[in-house]
């Protein structure tokens, strides 16, 4: 009986000792599978956040602004997958495109097999944390315009230090007009173009005297004050401001115009225009309270209709958001019959607080007419 229970005994602990080591080896083979893995794996993937702001082709170009949002991680490249009905090709463009910034990437399309290029994606390329190059999931799509909305000057936005040689056409106050080839082509009075200029930047128009009703094209070289009527002197006086838009009122500028969407008031002054559109939010982007974009039923929905827009500013009303934005861009979405607004947000500036179902306006005056 003795030795019957000691085999038992023995039995039990040869059993035990079994089973851990079985234990141990597959603890050793799961650490190892775990590390083998996830060798690759970065939560790169799930912080890097890109989104398109605009896609058309111009000249033969598909011009594609991305722009970075918050999100950390290791960006090298992004995929640009280009796609008609039926075929799709993939451009890596190399960047370290930072968080906050935007970048617009130049696409030649004599580059691609496909002829009638239709919607552009974006999928980020980055680094691991053991520091091998990762390619994520496709994160936003957009359709290719065939109209370019003529929004970037440098930057992306036209901040004043840039001349009307340097600026695209159609780039909102930065030309005021269109000087985009650097010279004055008759369309452009002296007051609207930039220093840049050319042929109304000196002393003489015609006849030696500024008049104040010459354009760049009738003056002659070194015009100097054509932009300023001998009777502008701060002072509204009929029958001396016969001619002058304003003259020392409400919003008048120094050179008796009044900006871009007033409207001379008829006794020195300049009034604000209406805005040009309202409405009603019916959705933003990324998120309630926290957005850079919004749709609305009410805007045009039409790309036609929108061109021009990138000009325009927007505040909201019934919304805890009390400033005012310019806007980057301004796009129709013909599948879904839906047009939307990009507020131009700079880098460090909390994103816009609004919300669906709140009222928006559009204005053509610089800074919603709130500051004049």
């Amino acid at each position: 009986m003795e030795k019957r229970g000691l085999s038992m005994i023995v039995t039990s602990l040869i059993i035990i000792l079994l089973v851990i080591v079985a234990i141990g080896i597959l603890y050793v083979a799961y650490i190892n599978f775990v590390r083998t893995g996830t060798e690759g794996i970065s939560f790169v993937k799930f912080t890097i956040n890109l989104e398109i702001e605009n896609a058309y082709v111009d000249n033969n170009i598909v011009k594609v602004g991305v722009k970075r949002n918050v999100g950390k991680g290791d960006l090298i490249a992004i995929n640009f997958v280009i796609e008609d009905e039926d075929n799709s090709e993939i451009l890596r463009e190399e960047t370290t495109l930072q968080e906050l910034r935007k970048e617009t990437f130049l696409l030649t399309l004599s580059e691609l097999q496909i002829d009638d290029v239709e919607t552009v994606s974006i999928a980020p390329i980055y680094k691991s944390d053991s520091g091998e190059e990762v390619l994520g999931d496709i994160m936003d799509t957009r359709k290719i315009s065939r109209e370019s909305v003529g929004e970037y000057c440098g930057d992306g936005t036209c901040n004043g230090g840039e001349t009307c040689s340097t600026c695209e056409i159609d780039c909102g106050v930065c030309s005021g007009g269109y000087c985009g080839d650097g010279t004055c082509n008759g369309g452009e009075t002296c007051s609207t173009c930039e220093l840049d200029c050319g042929d109304c930047s000196g002393e003489y128009c015609g006849d030696g005297i500024c008049n104040g009703d010459e354009t760049c094209s009738t003056c002659e070289l070194d015009c100097g004050d054509c932009s300023t009527p001998e009777s502008c002197n701060g002072t509204w006086v009929p029958p001396e401001d016969d001619g002058v838009e304003c003259d020392g009122g409400a919003n008048c500028d120094p050179d008796c115009t009044c900006p871009t969407g007033f409207t001379a008031d008829g006794s020195g002054g300049c009034s604000l225009n209406p805005p040009i559109n309202t409405g009603i939010i019916f959705s933003v982007w990324p998120e309630d309270g926290n957005a850079n974009r919004f749709q609305s039923e009410n805007l045009p929905k039409s790309q036609e209709a929108l061109i021009g827009y990138t000009t325009y500013s927007v505040n909201f009303t019934g919304s805890f958001e009390t400033r005012c934005f310019g806007i980057s861009s301004a796009w129709y979405y013909e599948d879904i019959n839906k047009s939307e607004i990009s507020l131009n947000i700079p880098v460090g500036v909390e994103l816009a607080n609004i919300r669906p179902s709140e009222a928006y306006s559009i204005w053509e005056a610089v800074n919603c007419g709130q500051y004049f």
